[in-house]
């Protein structure tokens, strides 16, 4: 996590298990991990923008 002001940039890894498919494809019961990253503008202690970048292409391997 990084703050410069009221920009706040973050990189995660979600993880979990393939139970419903993605883009057509059958669910494969394999775990998976997807890394995002996410930049946020805070206003007042809200959020008031956000980017989010996630890796999609890596769920297609």
């Amino acid at each position: 996590m990084v703050t410069d002001g009221d920009t706040v940039w973050v990189r995660m890894t979600g993880r979990g298990t393939d139970s419903k498919g993605l883009m057509g494809r059958p669910p494969s019961g394999r775990s998976f991990a997807i890394t995002v990253i996410d930049v946020c503008r805070f206003k007042d202690g809200k959020i008031v923008e956000h980017w989010g970048v996630p890796d999609h292409f890596h769920q297609l391997v």
